[in-house]
């Protein structure tokens, strides 16, 4: 299907039973786009949201390029236009005029760029969760706002992400991914999955090299694996924990743990009935015990980085 420039659609129904429908050049749609059945290589073509009237792009429906240009029904950001759950945009997303929203508890998979323009926009992230899963260099930039989930899933090309923003929920990076911030610029994260492998290490770089972007992770300390960090101002909240992690230089509020042997740091005085002592231990530690007298007993978990053994006999367990 060819479009071009003037090719104005009211709706558009994809209901291929066989074969490819490949999609060029631009289309403009004033309507909605349903999607039926059929496979869709929409290869750089671009589908543009115009229009005064909401609209909605359908569950699993495979686009090139998106871009949201909607015209004003009597408020500042325009009509609305609603991405349902499993929407894949092979190209680059741009929102430049219109409200946008996202499928609760659905997913958006974006495999290019992502531009919040100046406006007027509205933007609602709902509880969805973005997957950038490109192949290539993606540049990421939501103009301040707060998404809900976030997974960083390209492992071939780097993600930048260009702006502040911030996230309600978990942002999550994958094994291998490389992943750089802008300088000056502060992400605000629920909490933080950064999880690598010895083999495939995830790196967290600024833009610009030696200028600091700033990390705050509110709800829970970061326990992070296998990353390479450099140029991270964490003090604004948690520390970040880095297992098995490489310190690039220029990090604050980060703890690049490398071994760690369980320690016991109660004193011999303090050992009275109840039996009891406690000790420091890696956060990725999942159980102690102790044998005396061919009897074993497990630890309990004070926090992430402690425990105690007293006679009660407690599993380990978070506290």
């Amino acid at each position: 299907a060819n479009g071009g420039t003037g090719v104005l659609l009211k709706n558009l129904i994809i209901s291929k039973m066989a074969g490819v429908l490949s999609l060029a050049d631009t289309f403009e749609l004033h309507g909605n786009l349903e999607y039926q059945a059929g496979d869709v290589e929409p290869a750089n073509s671009t589908l543009v949201l115009k229009g005064n009237s909401d609209c909605v792009v359908d569950s699993d429906a495979v686009v090139g390029n998106l871009v949201i240009n909607k015209g004003s029904t009597g408020t500042t950001s325009g009509a609305g236009v609603l991405l349902a759950d499993g929407v894949r945009v092979k190209g680059s997303l741009v929102l430049l005029s219109g409200a946008l929203s996202l499928a609760d508890d659905g997913g958006l998979f974006v495999g290019r760029d992502i531009s919040f323009e100046p406006g007027p926009w509205q933007f609602r992230a709902n509880k969805s969760t973005i997957t950038l899963d490109g192949t290539e260099n993606q540049a990421i930039a939501f103009g301040g706002q707060k998404v809900n989930s976030l997974n960083v899933a390209n492992t071939t090309g780097s993600v930048s992400f260009v702006d502040s923003f911030s996230a309600s929920r978990i942002v999550s990076v994958q094994s291998g991914a490389k992943v750089k911030f802008g300088s000056m610029q502060t992400f605000e994260f629920e909490r933080f999955m950064a999880n690598g492998t010895a083999s495939q290490p995830i790196t967290l770089q600024s833009l610009t090299e030696g200028q600091t972007w700033n990390l705050c992770i509110k709800q829970y300390p970061a326990i992070c694996r296998y990353l390479s960090v450099q140029d991270s101002n964490a003090a604004f909240a948690n520390k970040v924990y880095a297992i098995g992690s490489s310190d690039l230089g220029n990090n604050q509020n980060w703890q690049f743990e490398v071994g760690g042997l369980v320690s016991v740091t109660t004193g011999a005085a303090s050992a009275t009935s109840p039996a009891w002592i406690e000790g420091t231990c890696r956060p990725d530690t999942t159980s102690i015990t102790f044998s005396a007298l061919d009897i074993q007993t497990p630890a309990t978990r004070l926090s992430h980085f402690g425990w105690f053994l007293d006679n009660t006999n407690s599993p380990m367990g978070v506290a």
